[in-house]
């Protein structure tokens, strides 16, 4: 793009990306050239030399090209450009074929007659960078490539003389986009650095952004004055209601994106705490990962105790309800002779472990301890003894982790598409979904810990396995 006679074709997302150089850019034609050249090998065409750039403008006829203006006219449009490699002189082409030869031979072995296009690249690369080489051969291509670099440079100053007086780049946009800024930096491709250049946007009625705002109307417009489809037709009022057709749809994205990043941001809070414990389950020490372990057994006990108070109205049955529930979640054998398990069922009569004041919570703390240290711990010891118990927990925890949180997103995304439907109802989609997601975590949160402490205390109620010889 940008070289005399050229016609690039792009996307307008591709197009406003790139550096368009009036009569070409010298560095990355040296090295399309060299990638070429080496994966061509020896059948590679430089093809016929030519002395002059030809003259835009210049007819048959004429002896003096015209005058550049934006409405000059020209019969007969220049040629497209010259190949690169065609601008090298005879010395240049056949340094460079020899030194493209010995880079085969030294480097990839004598047998090698053209090379892949990821060696091409990255002997290119390294070519016409600036880093140091080592080999010889590589240096005599550099120094070969060099010699080019400098003779496109002098030629293609002709080639970007010529194209200034041909006003420079020339956009053709076939269609405008949703975004205005996209197609401004579309435009922007024919003003670089203070270069001419001009552009021009062709729309038709049957386009899309046409049909989803006031496409209807414009299109009675021209029945109304009986407009045919070939007659192009130039206004500013039609100008002026595009730029509207397209700030209304930016400020419809920009209301989506608003959107999206409310509900990310809820969601974002969840992911901080989720992953916040997880990196101190992996880079914690056996001290802390054991007060952890102590905070999730509090917790899991505490969560027995209040599902208890909630399933069980009448308090001369919670006692057996809760017995059950210790049994079922804490073993038969493990807690049974404990004192924390006493500790426990006499709590209950207060409301949970927050009841009873701060002498029950430091006996129930001073009990739950004792369990995990000398009753739960050494077990699990005793069925891992190649790796500590507190390694044996973070593990538990941190599959445990993966995988809820992974169910998380999923009830999550849920969440987001069904209180959409309470807008009709009269509510907040995002405030509903962040008071029913807040739910959503703690039950994660409790899920976790209570499903880590279940998976330790099966750990330590499995019984140890004997070797061969212990066995017998």
């Amino acid at each position: 793009a940008g070289r005399l006679g050229a016609v690039t074709v792009a996307t307008n997302m591709a197009g406003r990306g790139t550096d368009v150089v009036l009569g070409g850019d010298p560095k990355e034609l040296t090295r399309d050239v060299l990638e070429r050249l080496l994966i061509t090998g020896d059948d590679f065409d430089f093809g016929e030399e030519e002395e002059d750039v030809v003259v835009v403008g210049k007819n048959e006829e004429e002896e003096d090209p015209p005058e550049a203006s934006s409405t000059t006219s020209f019969p007969r449009p220049p040629p497209g450009p010259r190949p690169a490699e065609s601008l090298a002189s005879a010395e240049t082409r056949e340094k460079l074929k020899d030194a493209a030869a010995e880079v085969r031979v030294d480097v990839f072995g004598g047998e090698v007659k053209a090379l892949s296009a990821a060696n091409a690249r990255q002997i290119a690369a390294a070519v016409c960078e600036k880093q140091p080489l080592q080999r010889a051969s590589l240096k005599a291509l550099r120094s070969a490539t060099r010699l080019l670099e400098t003779e496109l440079q002098e030629e293609l100053e002709k080639e970007r003389e010529a194209v200034l007086k041909r006003d420079g780049l020339y956009v053709v946009g076939t269609e405008r986009h949703e975004s205005r800024r996209i197609d401004r930096q579309l435009r922007g491709r024919s003003g670089r650095q203070g270069d001419p250049g001009s552009s021009r946007f062709f729309v038709a009625i049957d386009d899309k952004i046409f049909k989803l705002f006031g496409g209807d109307k414009l299109k009675n417009l021209m029945k109304t004055f009986r407009l045919g489809d070939e007659l192009p037709v130039e206004a500013k009022s039609i100008a002026g209601a595009l730029d509207d057709v397209q700030a209304k749809v930016e400020a419809k994205n920009y209301d989506v994106r608003k959107t999206v990043l409310d509900y990310d941001r809820v969601l974002d809070g969840h992911r901080r705490i989720v992953y916040k414990t997880r990196r101190q389950l992996l880079t914690g020490k056996g001290d802390e990962i054991f007060t952890t372990a102590l905070e999730w057994l509090e917790q899991s006990a505490e969560a027995v105790l209040k599902s208890v108070l909630r399933d069980e109205p009448d308090p001369a049955q919670r006692q057996t309800l809760l017995n059950y529930r210790l049994t079922a979640y804490f073993g038969a054998d493990l807690l049974a002779s404990h004192p924390w398990r006493g500790a426990l069922l006499q709590s209950l009569s207060s409301g949970g472990g927050n009841g009873g004041g701060e002498k029950t919570k430091d006996l129930l703390r001073k009990h739950a301890e004792d369990f995990l240290k000398h009753h739960v711990m050494p077990k699990v010891k005793a069925n891992r003894p190649a790796i500590a118990e507190t390694t044996s927990f973070a593990q538990l925890a941190i599959l445990r982790i993966d995988f809820l949180w992974s169910e998380h997103l999923a009830n999550v995304r849920d969440l987001q598409d069904a209180v959409q439907f309470r807008s009709f109802g009269g509510s907040t989609p995002i405030d509903e979904f962040t008071q029913d997601s807040k739910l959503l975590f703690d039950r994660l949160d409790i899920k976790i810990k209570s499903d880590t402490i279940y998976s330790l205390l099966q750990l330590a109620q499995t019984q140890p396995q004997q070797g061969a010889a212990g066995g017998k």
